[in-house]
């Protein structure tokens, strides 16, 4: 049960981050298509790579709990790096570089998936992509309608960052290898 509650907070978790994420480029493009597609493209492709970098990983425990601790990391570290690309000249080179920052933590995210899933029947499989997509689905319900009006982007990309952190303790604490 704990592992299909953290897999839920992970996926809340990644939603967030994209209702954040997407705000953000969105000031910085002027557009929501070019914020979206640079988001959405980056995290799709991020979470195949990482699915399948992770599909035969070993000592899965850890790995959950390293990769939860540097989603969180790296989105605080996306907070000072995203004006930045206000900087760069021209769309396509902010779209270049937005796509390229959202690839590692995309990664990350699309990492956990084989490796909550390791060692699972297809049956409880089925219960913890449930979970993270119930969590997911909550994501941009919190933050759009409660998180980023009340707090702001930045304080809801920490209560993301939060998420991530008890996830991975919850994993490092009560899910076994």
């Amino acid at each position: 049960m704990i592992k299909i509650l953290a897999f839920a907070l992970s996926g809340t978790a990644a939603l967030i981050y994209e209702v954040v994420w997407t705000r953000k480029l969105q000031a910085i493009f002027g557009s929501t298509i070019y914020a979206a597609s640079s988001l959405l493209s980056s995290f799709l492709l991020g979470f195949a790579f990482g699915a399948y970098a992770f599909r035969n990983v070993k000592n899965v425990r850890k790995k959950i709990v390293i990769a939860e601790i540097l989603i969180a990391i790296y989105a605080i570290a996306l907070l000072s790096i995203f004006p930045l690309l206000y900087k760069l000249a021209g769309i396509k080179f902010k779209l270049f570089f937005a796509f390229l920052l959202l690839l590692p933590p995309s990664f990350l995210m699309g990492s956990l998936w084989p490796m909550f899933a390791r060692k699972e029947d297809e049956e409880r499989a089925s219960v913890l992509y449930s979970a993270n997509s119930l969590g997911a689905s909550l994501g941009p319900l919190l933050a759009g309608f409660f998180l980023v009006p009340k707090f702001g982007l930045g304080k809801t990309s920490l209560f993301a960052c939060l998420l991530n952190i008890i996830a991975a303790l919850m994993v490092w604490r009560w899910v076994s290898e």
